[in-house]
């Protein structure tokens, strides 16, 4: 791979470009991608920064900076839209990846940051989150980015540079998802120190003062929200008590709890563990090649030990992630980005004239699989085609109907053929060596992902019930009239409502000039609330169905007269 510097980072963006950006903004809201979201609308619309709110509640389950980054994309494109909201997960992985990239440290060569980079953009987990508003893609790539800033820097004698760096990143990292990156951070840490009998660094000044920056980083935010939540507190005239059990101390032990207490269900908890290590897909197949005598004999003598000390740091962290009760396969995720920096750093070290068993029969899968990829492409580019031609089709098969969707379902079908072109006039030579295995075989996945996100997605786009709903309360609210809600949630459709609902706790809280009231259906028919409103004269402008829970949209006729007692 005797490629140029320029062409290595353009030929990687223009990998995850393929990966990642083709019909980002296509599909509606899902997952949890509503819980990081609505509270950066809710920062937005209220001006407040510093306290996450999710449906009417303080959110402290999550820190906040997924949502300052989703806010401040919304901001940047001038709109709140689904492209806009996931795109700071894509951006984050292609941040890391030019990192490692970029990354010189003595003990890697010029091709271990690209091989790496590959892998990292290419693996499955990555790109499922990459491609989704949350925490997880970003989480990952700060994790990665500490650890390998950490090591790179202490290998070129740069020992102040690294602590300071890394615990910077930390510092960001727990903005991101509270403290579980230092097990992942430490774990290779102690590691890499233990094989150089260094464990005293820990101690040293340069340790604590990374552990201050650290600390400041996230108490610059906990503190003031701190301040700012007893404040709020006191303004509504809530009792102490209440305040410390809604406090950001109080929710993140409950949250850490979760893990190690949980019920344990062998059959669930070995599905997570299973679900981890295929989450890091298809490259998992290489892994065990990091145990290979034959494989490390490639690695120069002095740094076989190195090398190993970072394995068993990460396997170290991961294996303890994974014996958590209430482990989930994500929370092991942040693995996959130094993972990936040892398979790369250990594969540019084989012969690259070297042809084994294991890349013969890899260059026969890759030969079944690029013209097998290329006839799917050309197959739905063609229906599409034809569809788009007569556009006389419903249901799903109408999503073809737009010229935009045509023209880039023929445009990822010239992509994958020109792909699979490529790899036919390759394999005409005798011997590849595995770097190119490797490209290939991520050029490969990053043509899966777009015949999914090309041919596939948007016909699975086409039923949007959350967009919908939005819909129909925008058709019956009027802007000047706020919407009020109670027992709504946190529901997937308020993403696509022009204002946020205000969420009330008791119903004695509705305003006398409300006009507009959303509620659930159970909660209005079977708590006889009805009666509470009679004075108002409610009309039911509809009747909403979003998941399992129905909801109606009510109209008041007139204010309200207080003859209920409220």
């Amino acid at each position: 791979m005797n490629w140029g510097k320029a062409m290595r980072p353009l030929a990687l963006i223009l990998l995850w470009g393929l990966v990642y950006l083709p019909s980002l903004g296509l599909q509606e809201i899902a997952f949890d991608e509503h819980k990081r979201i609505l509270p950066a609308i809710g920062m937005m619309e209220s001006s407040n920064w510093v306290l996450p709110e999710l449906a009417g509640e303080d959110y402290f389950k999550k820190p906040p900076l997924i949502n300052w980054m989703i806010a401040s994309s919304f901001i940047a494109f001038g709109e709140r839209s689904e492209l806009a909201a996931r795109l700071p997960s894509a951006l984050a992985v292609l941040s890391f990846a030019l990192l490692l990239l970029l990354l010189k440290p003595p003990f890697l060569n010029r091709d271990s940051g690209f091989v790496a980079a590959l892998l990292f953009v290419t693996s499955a987990s990555v790109i499922m989150k990459g491609r989704q508003a949350e925490i997880e893609a970003a989480y990952t790539s700060i994790t990665g980015a500490s650890i390998c800033v950490w090591i790179s820097l202490r290998s070129l004698s740069k020992k102040n540079l690294a602590y300071l760096f890394a615990f910077i990143l930390l510092g960001f990292g727990l903005l991101l998802k509270g403290p579980m990156i230092l097990l992942f951070f430490y774990a290779v840490a102690i590691s890499v120190l233990a094989s150089e009998k260094s464990l005293k660094e820990l101690l040293s000044p340069r340790h604590f003062l990374g552990i201050a920056l650290m600390l400041a980083i996230f108490l610059a935010w906990a503190l003031e929200a701190h301040e700012a939540k007893k404040a709020a507190d006191q303004l509504l005239g809530n009792s102490a008590p209440a305040a410390e059990q809604a406090g950001i101390v109080k929710t993140w032990i409950k949250e850490l709890k979760l893990r190690f207490v949980d019920n344990m269900n062998p059959l669930k908890w070995a599905g997570n563990v299973l679900s981890a290590l295929c989450s890091f897909a298809p490259w998992i197949i290489l892994a065990p090649l990091m145990w290979s005598k034959e494989k490390l004999s490639m690695i120069p003598e002095k740094d076989r030990p190195f090398f190993r000390a970072c394995r068993n740091g990460i396997v170290i962290a991961f294996c303890l992630v994974c014996l958590m009760p209430g482990t989930r396969a994500r929370y092991s995720m942040p693995a996959i980005s130094f993972v990936c920096l040892l398979l790369g750093w250990l594969l540019s070290c084989q012969p690259p004239d070297s042809c084994t068993s294991i890349q013969k029969y890899w260059k026969k899968i890759l030969s079944i699989l690029f013209p097998t990829l290329a006839v799917a492409f050309a197959i739905g580019a063609i229906a599409a085609a034809i569809i788009f031609i007569l556009k006389n089709f419903d249901g799903f098969l109408s999503a073809f109907n737009s010229w935009k969707i045509l023209l880039l379902a023929l445009a990822a079908c010239a992509i994958a053929n020109f792909a699979n072109i490529l790899w036919l006039k390759t394999r005409k030579c005798p011997e590849i060596g595995i770097l190119r295995l490797v490209f290939f075989s991520a050029l490969l996945t990053a043509c899966v992902s777009l015949f999914y996100s090309t041919i596939l997605l948007p016909p699975i786009s086409v039923e949007s019930p959350y967009r919908r709903i939005g819909a129909a309360i925008r058709q019956n609210v009027s802007e000047s009239d706020r919407l009020y809600a109670h027992k709504v949630g946190s529901e997937h459709f308020l993403f696509y409502l022009d204002n946020q609902p205000k969420h009330l706790k008791k119903l004695r809280d509705l305003p006398d000039d409300a006009v507009y009231y959303l509620i659930e259906k159970d909660e209005y028919d079977e708590n006889k609330i009805y009666p509470f409103f009679t004075t108002r004269e409610p009309q039911t402008l509809a009747e909403l169905k979003s998941d399992k829970r129905s909801f109606y949209l009510l109209k008041f006729g007139q204010k309200y007269e207080n003859k209920a007692g409220k």
